[in-house]
């Protein structure tokens, strides 16, 4: 298979571009920096600038892909959630998927399949009640960002390209950024629960969101939402315990909930919210997931950091 990769210099990307290439396949990476993509990604992997104009020469790679992938967008957990910056989150994710929609409008011949990443972000919170893909929209920031991002992928439907819209939950991995940003007052013994505690975490180890892109990307009947959660959802209190335990630190430092909107606004909010998200259509569709729980996923994820 010939894979089209979009944003594949991130941290999900780099760890897709890696198990394809392992696996025979043939990988192109979409990227905006030539030069930062050389140094992350192997040598056999081929490399094209993209520009996000669909009449530029990258947009010639999608008439001989089987599949394109599009893991594109601005970091959510780089820096406070401003009104401009909501509005970059927003473009950068919207521009790249209209730019791959209208490459696939042109092309002599079109790929077979779009996995476009979104978010659990798209649901709404609940305290207790589950999720699932059949689960409608939020009403927050997140759910609007989600939502407008998806209606983009949706529409190369039309051109008769499988869509999977894949929602992924908190990524934990070896340096991944929601463990680089716990782990600095945990390891001081400063780390505690967020708010009450209470919030569901739909959590995942990247894994598992790679296993999840390479099932999909196979299995022809897999197609709009799935749930790139683990089986094992926690409660906030739980997952810092956790945490605490397996770096063998206390976790008795509660941040109040105030305190966490306060000093980070919209993302604060965002951080405090219950979701309890089951991957229904991963287990329907028989995927087998590495790490189902909380406890093995944070021990792989910082044993291999200390490597």
């Amino acid at each position: 298979m010939r894979v089209l990769v979009a944003g594949g210099t991130g941290y999900i990307g780099r760890r897709l571009v890696s198990e394809l290439l392992d696996a025979g396949h043939e990988v192109c990476v979409l990227t905006r920096s030539q030069a930062k993509a050389q140094t992350l990604l192997d040598a056999s992997c081929r490399i094209v600038e993209w520009d996000l104009n669909p009449e530029s020469t990258w947009a010639e790679e999608i008439a001989s892909a089987d599949a394109l992938v599009n893991l594109s967008g601005e970091n959510l957990a780089s820096g406070r959630w401003s009104e401009k910056r909501q509005r970059l989150f927003l473009q950068s994710r919207i521009d790249s998927t209209r730019a791959l929609v209208e490459a696939v409008r042109n092309a002599r011949q079109r790929p077979k399949v779009l996995i476009n990443s979104s978010a659990i972000g798209f649901y709404p919170a609940f305290d207790e009640k589950k999720i699932t893909e059949e689960t409608p929209p939020g009403k927050h920031f997140l759910a609007s960002l989600c939502t407008q991002w998806e209606s983009e992928a949706l529409k190369i439907k039309q051109f008769h390209v499988r869509v999977v819209l894949l929602r992924i939950g908190l990524v934990i991995g070896p340096d991944s950024g929601l463990l680089k940003k716990m782990l600095p007052p945990f390891r001081l013994g400063l780390g505690g629960p967020l708010g009450s505690g209470r919030q569901w975490m739909s959590w995942i180890h990247v894994d598992d969101v790679v296993g999840l892109i390479l099932l999909a990307l196979q299995d022809a009947h897999i197609e709009g939402p799935i749930n790139a959660t683990a089986p094992g959802a926690v409660r906030n209190r739980e997952f810092t315990a956790t945490l605490a335990h397996v770096l063998h630190r206390p976790a008795f430092f509660r941040v109040p909930a105030f305190a966490l909107k306060l000093a980070l606004g919209e993302q604060g909010n965002a951080a405090l919210m219950s979701q309890r998200v089951l991957p229904e259509k991963a287990l329907y569709h028989g995927y087998n997931f590495r790490y189902t729980d909380i406890g093995t996923a944070l021990r792989d994820a910082l044993t291999k950091d200390r490597t």
